[in-house]
């Protein structure tokens, strides 16, 4: 039996010295980071899937035996030192492996914390260095052009008021064409209005006229009639 924890007691030193160096400031702890980064790509988790399933498989053994040896116990309640020595080592057989299989994934998952905090402080390092260097291309341009900032903010000044006295005009002429436009259809709305009395009064002269007419063609045959008379 203490052959059989030999072999946990070899892993559960290595993951504590694994455990070690994670905790230990950089660079020490490069190595063991890149292991445990090692552990996301296929090839990695397969070998920690594995070797979890075997300490599974291999704690059942030592708990079977400790349950047997209970139960053994309670039917001859003999207590000799052979029982006893068994006993202890299947617990400490059961505890050392329960113990690595936890301790695996405990400095599985520090190592990628710690892993992905590196990862983010590189990535911070770079892009504090991006906006250092686009702070001083920033002040480099506006020391280099405040010597003619004023000349060309006076000149953009008289340009942009040249502009807007041109619009200005250009709006008056605009203004000032829609005033005689609305003179003109105002005169020829009233010269409409003549036109059309006018012609009214045309169509009752013609009225008239054509009345008065056939008053007269009407009194023709009896002029003709009473002069033969």
């Amino acid at each position: 039996m203490l052959g059989f924890a030999i072999p946990l007691l070899v892993l559960g030193g290595m993951l504590t010295v694994i455990a070690v160096l994670l905790l230990s400031p950089p660079p020490f702890d490069k190595p063991a980071v890149l292991l445990c980064r090692a552990t996301k790509t296929s090839a990695g988790w397969t070998v920690v899937a594995t070797l979890s399933t075997v300490l599974a498989a291999m704690s059942a053994s030592p708990l079977w035996d400790v349950m047997h040896m209970k139960y053994h116990a309670r039917e001859t309640s003999a207590d000799n030192l052979q029982r006893r020595s068994s006993m202890a080592e299947a617990q400490l057989s059961a505890v050392l492996t329960a113990a690595c299989l936890v301790m695996i994934f405990t400095v599985r998952k520090l190592g990628l914390v710690i892993a992905q905090r590196d990862s983010l402080s590189t990535s911070q390092k770079a892009m504090l260095k991006q906006v250092e260097g686009l702070r001083n291309e920033y002040n480099r341009v506006t020391s280099g052009s405040n010597t003619s900032a004023s000349q060309s903010g006076t000149d953009d000044v008289s340009q942009v008021r040249q502009e807007a006295q041109k619009l200005q005009k250009k709006l008056d002429e605009a203004m000032e064409a829609r005033r005689r436009a609305v003179g003109d259809a105002e005169a020829l709305t009233r010269q409409s209005k003549g036109l059309e009395k006018e012609y009214d009064r045309l169509l009752q002269e013609n009225d008239d006229l054509k009345r008065k007419l056939s008053r007269h063609d009407s009194s023709l045959p009896y002029q003709q009639s009473s002069k033969r008379d």
